[in-house]
Order: C-alpha cells, then structure tokens, then sequence
C-alpha cells in the first residue's frame, strides 16, 4: 500500500517540477531581444525538415503553450490520481482474496471466471474484479477507497477541491475545456472559483473557457499530498 502512495508523490513531484520548467521555458521565450534574428526548424522525419520559422512570428503563441503546459500538469495529476485508486483497490482485493486479511467494506462484487483457461481462479478473480472497479463512476470509487482508508474528516475539503478538478480534467477532455453543468452540480453553485497566474480569485460560469494557473495547481497538488499522506498514516504498510 505505502509503495503505491510513495510512487504517486513521486510522480506529482516530478510533475509539478516539469510544468514549472515549461512554463519557465515560455516566459524565457518572450524575453529574447531580437526573435526576428532566429529562425526555428524541427525535424519532422527522417529526411524532412520545416520550413525556417522566425522565432518573432511564434512568440505571440505563447500564451497557448503556457495554457498547454499547465492543462497537461492537471491531466497528468488526475490520471495518477486515478491509477493510485485503482492500485489500492488492487491491493485491498489480493490482501482479502489472499487471507490476509479481511475487509468487508469491498461488499458485494462481480467478476467473470473462464474455467477454460489454466490462469488459477483467485488471479482471474482478482483482475475480473479489478477491472469492474476501474469502470464505476469516480464517486462510487472513491467512496470505497475513502472507507478502506478510514479517511480522515480533515481531509473532506481536500477531496471536494480534488472532485472539482476531476471534472475540469473531463472537461479538458471530452468537452473543449469549458464550463459545464457536470461541474458547477459537483460544486453546487452557478460557478467554478479558481486562482489566477497572481493567485488572485477568479469566477467562471457555464460554458466559459477555463483557464488554469500555476497558483490553482499547486492547491491541487498540496491537496493530493495532504490526501494521500492522511491515508499512508492509517494504512498497513505490509499489504
């Protein structure tokens, strides 16, 4: 249970650092005294290479990558955040499957055995299981995991900012990044409140572009370490 925790933090570690890096890249990028003077090729194929660019005509994207930048810390973060349920409800199952100990909160579960196959019946058990748990919905997940975890009351408000950015990764995804009522009936109100690139707060209503700063996600990675450093506490390091 700890290795699965202990290689999440890591990776958010190593997540939060590279989008600080990127967005240091863009900030440098405008500060280049003469990008008229440099041409920018990349390699395109073995054999091809683009047509020069002058680094002055690709400046003024520049806000688009730094939005790309901090968008692909928040999907990275929330898919590993995902993965981590997913390992621990992994390991919660070998442990019971396994009689090591018991943990009736998993309840009631399907799975599909073939009796064909020669693969030992408590491994296909166990992915068959797996797997089901993988497709649920993010609030019936979590609400095993919390239960499992004995999650602890300070950590309430650290899982509701968490859900929110749940749903803005959704957004992110199958939805143009915009507002939607799936986020503003998870908050519970008319609007999403995130922090601006000054950590300033800012509103956002249904069907608006949302934007994500460096400030709302160092929240959420705080959150993710304050989450998952509660849950560490309370776990059996030997499952």
């Amino acid at each position: 249970m700890h290795d699965h925790i202990d290689k999440f933090q890591s990776k958010l570690r190593q997540y939060f650092n590279e989008m600080i890096l990127g967005s240091a890249f863009v900030q440098l990028g405008r500060y280049v005294e003469h990008p008229e003077g440099i041409d920018i090729e990349v390699k395109l194929a073995t054999d091809k290479t683009s047509e020069p660019t002058p680094l002055a005509d690709l400046i003024h994207h520049a806000g688009g990558v730094g939005a790309g930048v901090t968008e692909f810390f928040q999907v990275r973060a929330i898919a590993a955040w995902n993965d981590l349920l997913t390992d621990l409800f992994g390991s919660f199952v070998h442990a019971h499957l396994n009689g090591q100990k018991t943990f009736s909160s998993l309840k009631k579960r399907s799975a599909t055995i073939d009796f064909s196959s020669q693969e030992p019946i408590v491994v296909q058990l166990h992915r068959s299981i797996v797997r089901d748990y993988s497709f649920a919905p993010y609030d019936k997940r979590l609400s095993i995991i919390k239960e499992l975890c004995e999650s602890s009351p300070s950590v309430v408000k650290d899982l509701k900012f968490v859900g929110k950015h749940v749903d803005i990764r959704n957004s992110l995804q199958h939805h143009g990044g915009v507002v939607t009522e799936e986020i503003l009936k998870g908050l519970g109100s008319s609007k999403i409140e995130l922090l601006d690139d000054q950590g300033e707060v800012i509103y956002s209503k249904l069907s608006d572009r949302i934007r994500l700063y460096i400030p709302e996600l160092n929240l959420l990675k705080s959150a993710l370490f304050r989450i998952t450093i509660n849950w560490r506490e309370a776990l059996n390091a030997d499952i």
